[in-house]
Formats: C-alpha cells, sequence, structure tokens
C-alpha cells in the first residue's frame, strides 16, 4: 500500500511515459537466470505495460511460464536485446533490434522477424540519408543496404548482403556529422593504445551510396571507451577522462582545463546553494549532499570556486572514474562532462563554466541526453535529471524508473531513448520500450 501511494503521487510528475514497441516477443536465453524480481504495483511507471503484456500471453496461450521449453518457437524468441534503433524510410516507421543472437526488424506495430543471423550485436546505426544501416556484431564492423534489409523483412527478396568495414575487431563506433559531413568513427584497441580510422561515405551522380572512402587515422595513448562527436571537434572518452580533438589539427586536449584560478570581483564568488558547509576535509560523499526540499541534482558544498576545483580534481584523478559521454546543452554555449557518478560543466574553451559538481546517488553504467534532459541507467534503476540552461538555475530530478536488468540500448545518436528490463509480472520475460515526452513537456 505504501508503494502503492509513493507511485501515485509520483504518476503524475513524470516528465516521460514509457511507450511499448514490444512486450510479448522477446524473452530471456532458456539459461538465463534473472535476479529476484521487484513488486510492481499500480501507478508504478512501468505496471500498465506488464499487465499488457501479461493479459496478451494469456490471450496467447503462453501464460506466464514463457520459459516452457515446449512452447512453439514461433511465438517467441529467447534471446537479450542489446541494441536498437528506430528510423522512418519512405514515410514508414521501422525498428532495428539487435539480439544476442540475431537482427531483427518490425514495421509500426507489425510483426517481428529475423533479418540476419548475427551473434552478440552491441551497436545498430541507420543513415536514411545514404540508405545504409551499420551494424557492430561480435566486433566485426558491417553495414547492409537499407532496402536489402526492408525487402527481407516484407518477403520480396531473400538477398542480404553485408559488407565488412574492417579486416580486425571493432572495440566501438559512432557515425554523426562532423565539418558538415558525414563521418563514421571506428576504434580498436593495440594494447594500451586505441587507433582510429574515419570513413567518409560516398555517393554517385543519383546520390546513391557506393562506398566507404578512407579519410584519416589516428591514434590515442590510452585505452579508450567512446566519443562525442560535434560539429566542429568531437571527443573521445579514455581512462584518463575527456580527451577533444580536431581533425585539423589532431592535437588532443584534455578537459576540463582546470587552471589555478584568477579571482575576479576581489574574490566574492556566490553559489546557488546556501546551506554550504565550509569543512572540506571530509569524505567526498560527505562534502556533497542533496537538497531534499528543491529535489535538486546538485549540492555545492564548498564555498569558493577553489575548493570545487580541488573536488573536481580529486573526483577526476581517482583510478575508479568512467567518462560516459559530454553533451551539448541549449543554450549551445556549455557542455556537460558525465562521468559516471558526477557531472560537470565545461565552456567551449574546455574551462569550467560553472562552480557546481552534480553527484549522482549511484554509479550509472550509461547515459543519454536530450533537449537538456540527463537519463543516467544502472542495472536496477533509470533516472532522469532536467539541467538548466542558466548557471544559476536548478537541476532537478524528474523521474525514476526502478526494475531488474534496465539498460540503455539505443545509442546517443539516435533521437529516441530506448530502455529494455526485465519484466516484473512475468518472470523471464523482456520489456522494449520508448521513453517519449509527455506532450506538455517544456524544455527548461
Amino acid at each position: 500500500m505504501a508503494k502503492t501511494n509513493m507511485c501515485k503521487r509520483l504518476f503524475n510528475s513524470a516528465a516521460y511515459i514509457p511507450h511499448p514497441l514490444s512486450t510479448t516477443c522477446f524473452a530471456y536465453e532458456f539459461h538465463h537466470k534473472t535476479p529476484k524480481l521487484p513488486i510492481s504495483v499500480p501507478f508504478d511507471q512501468v505496471y500498465d505495460m506488464c499487465q499488457d503484456s501479461r493479459s496478451k500471453l494469456m490471450q496467447l496461450g503462453i501464460g506466464d511460464d514463457v520459459m516452457n521449453g515446449n512452447l512453439p518457437r514461433s511465438r517467441l524468441v529467447h534471446s537479450s536485446i542489446r541494441a536498437s534503433f528506430s528510423f522512418i524510410y519512405k514515410d514508414l516507421r521501422f525498428t532495428l533490434v539487435g539480439l544476442s543472437s540475431g537482427l531483427y526488424c518490425c514495421e509500426s506495430k507489425s510483426r517481428w522477424k529475423r533479418i540476419a543471423h548475427c551473434a552478440d550485436i552491441t551497436k545498430i546505426h541507420v543513415d536514411t540519408n545514404t540508405g545504409i544501416v551499420v551494424v557492430l556484431t561480435d566486433k566485426q564492423l558491417r553495414y547492409y543496404l537499407i532496402h536489402q534489409i526492408l525487402n527481407v523483412y516484407s518477403e520480396i527478396s531473400t538477398e542480404l548482403s553485408a559488407v565488412a568495414l574492417s579486416n580486425s575487431s571493432v572495440s566501438f563506433f559512432s557515425m554523426a556529422v562532423h565539418k558538415n559531413i558525414t563521418m563514421l568513427f571506428l576504434a580498436k584497441r593495440k594494447g594500451s593504445l586505441t587507433s582510429f580510422k574515419v570513413l567518409i561515405p560516398e555517393t554517385d551522380n543519383n546520390g546513391v551510396f557506393s562506398r566507404f572512402k578512407n579519410d584519416r587515422k589516428f591514434f590515442i595513448e590510452a585505452e579508450c571507451y567512446g566519443i562525442s562527436i560535434f560539429n566542429s571537434s568531437f571527443a573521445v572518452h579514455t581512462d584518463k577522462g575527456f580527451e577533444i580533438l580536431d581533425l585539423d589539427k589532431m592535437v588532443p586536449r584534455s578537459v576540463p582545463d582546470l587552471p589555478l584560478l584568477e579571482l575576479e570581483n576581489g574574490g566574492n564568488y556566490t553559489t546557488n546553494n546556501s546551506n554550504n558547509n565550509n569543512n572540506n576535509n571530509g569524505s567526498k560523499r560527505s562534502q556533497f549532499t542533496r537538497n531534499s526540499s528543491t529535489k535538486s541534482a546538485l549540492s555545492l558544498t564548498p564555498s569558493t570556486p577553489s575548493a570545487v576545483v580541488d573536488n573536481i580534481k580529486k573526483l577526476i584523478l581517482s583510478s575508479r572514474v568512467m567518462p560516459l559521454g559530454m553533451f551539448k546543452l541549449n543554450n549551445n554555449l556549455e557542455f556537460l562532462l558525465v562521468y559516471d557518478d558526477f557531472a560537470i560543466f565545461i565552456n567551449k574553451y574546455g574551462k569550467l563554466s560553472r562552480y557546481v559538481i552534480l553527484i549522482f546517488d549511484f554509479k550509472a553504467k550509461s547515459a543519454y541526453f536530450r533537449n537538456n534532459d540527463l537519463f543516467l541507467i544502472k542495472d536496477d534503476v533509470l533516472e532522469v535529471l532536467s539541467i538548466s540552461d542558466f548557471p544559476k538555475g536548478t537541476n532537478k530530478f524528474v523521474q525514476v524508473i526502478t526494475g531488474r536488468d534496465i539498460r540503455l540500448v539505443s545509442s546517443a545518436e539516435s533521437e529516441n531513448i530506448t530502455i529494455a528490463m526485465a519484466n516484473p509480472l512475468v518472470p523471464g520475460m523482456q520489456l522494449f520500450f520508448n521513453m517519449v515526452p509527455k506532450p506538455d513537456r517544456t524544455i527548461r
């Protein structure tokens, strides 16, 4: 009863609505052991979706026992959801989903169909301008032609060919517009180094994709986990932090740039938190506290910029810190550097733009940023933080979803934030849904 009442209070204030993509198709592998599932109650944000899933499975004659090996194979796909990408092609909306066992496609809310037998798909990217689908499967990077995929889906043809983009294992890739040109960055780990290759898709005189052209190669003297691409520069996520590069210069620049502070206004600084504790000798967690009255995502204890800088240095130099992404705010003046358990603000020069630190309640596994909303995801929780465009504005928690095996399956380049998680009402079943902003959602 207490959980129901709490969920009821939070239900109407949620900024996003979970919109199901599939609740009856994808189950876990038969050998998968899901941890003890949480109790789902009315007004829980995924409750209606779970109930709908359970009801439809009953109608299909499957019931709650989705791990029954005697069920027809045509009813369920027993494979973990790993990646997803939705796109519009010729006025129709399609969703591709990458599983541990293959690539599947669905048009709107029609049937799901396996398009290709692939192992361990970890990322999908669709570029409708060039008409290609890039897939990272079992560390092999390949591309398909969209029309071939859709022909197989529509059963017009069975022909589907994949072209390899690398002869060796690829750690990760990203495809986005850089220097006003669509580029694909792929990374390979080589010992303590990470080598990068930049490819540019080319089209013929009729605008039809013809091939990828090798543009250039470079390497970073660090282990790299990802890349954030902007039009004029890009940021590589390394075990040493964020490195900013420009393809024209290729000179890495670490951010944030934390030089000795030159005090302005006679050294008089103020913060947007009046409940500061000036004792900076405690542990990291005791130095930053949550302001529960405003549901603020940040709380700043040090009363001077120098104290903030000192604490940022300690956080960044921690051997356990992991960079998750660099994101541009809607004000087009600032960037948010997101690590696994905190975030900070910088300007386009890499210097701190706000003397505040966002401290998270947990160590996030992945992050997604869209319209100044920061999504933080780990196995048992998804949190949404609304980031203010104004240095003295308030950054607030606006939504929380709890569960088991929660994972972000869309990429930073996708316009959709797509989530997969265990269905708490049907053991062994997966929920697969988009987080859709409410119609009255305003950007702060």
